[in-house]
């Protein structure tokens, strides 16, 4: 059970620099919960020893006690975060036991695959300069389909219901 996360390091967000990144430790090792919060996770990218999912736009990485959250506005915010990140672990925990730990590993459909489903107008509407480039996004879980705004044109219905059912 997590008491306290302190915060070690705040910094500039490499991916968007109108938001901070920030490394936090928690009181004790929380390498044994990733299973677990992966089983719970939709989208979440496990691999053994690291386990990474968004709500909303901020990301969390977790690792042994390190809780890393990336694209919050200041530390307000990140206390704000660290105190739900804190409920979720120790629900988790709480919950261990009628939870079936998940192993599998985040399966990332190639950018091509997404591609052929965009509308292929090259709009820039999702802040990217190519739909191509947004596919590159998309497959790696670094935009939301929400992102591309013809794609929710009725024409598109059919191919963003198929782009929903092949993102991770």
């Amino acid at each position: 059970m997590i008491k306290k996360i302190t915060v070690v390091e705040t910094s500039p967000c490499m991916a968007d620099k109108t938001k901070l990144k920030g490394i936090t430790e928690a009181d004790c090792d929380l390498a044994d919960l990733l299973p677990y919060i992966n089983a719970e996770v939709k989208r979440a990218d496990y691999k053994p020893g690291s386990i990474s999912f968004k709500r909303g736009i901020i990301g969390f990485t977790i690792m042994n006690k390190n809780i890393n959250i990336t694209k919050f506005d200041n530390l307000t915010h990140l206390y704000e975060l660290l105190d739900w990140v804190k409920e979720f672990l120790n629900d988790i925990e709480a919950r261990k036991n009628s939870i079936t730990p998940c192993y599998d590993l985040l399966k990332y459909p190639a950018p091509t695959e997404i591609y052929k489903l965009l509308p292929k107008t090259n709009c820039g509407q999702c802040g990217e300069r190519s739909c191509m480039a947004f596919a590159g996004k998309l497959s790696r879980m670094n935009a939301e389909p929400e992102q591309c705004v013809p794609m929710y044109n009725e024409e598109n219905s059919e191919k963003l219901k198929l782009l929903k059912e092949i993102l991770p």
